[in-house]
């Protein structure tokens, strides 16, 4: 799911519509810095697609820089993993 806002501020109202007498696991903000960290990523591979380079901005905000690129991809690496 993306969730987007125009502005500063988002509110959000997430509703389990299925059956399942057990629920859907909990929703959970994701912190990009802390998976890395939690998974030990220090490369990533991207398609050159129509949001790479939003994707590569968010990833450099992270430390990622572009190492290799070959066909319609490109390497990103952890600057601090070097």
């Amino acid at each position: 799911m993306l969730v987007q806002a125009p502005g500063t501020v988002l509110r959000l109202l997430v509703t389990d519509l299925s059956g399942s007498p057990v629920g859907s696991v909990a929703p959970a903000a994701l912190d990009p810095a802390a998976l890395l960290a939690q998974y030990g990523i220090t490369a990533v591979v991207l398609p050159h697609d129509g949001v790479f380079d939003a994707r590569e901005r968010r990833l450099g905000a992270l430390g990622f820089v572009e190492a290799a690129t070959f066909g319609p991809y490109s390497v990103l690496t952890a600057e601090h993993a070097k």
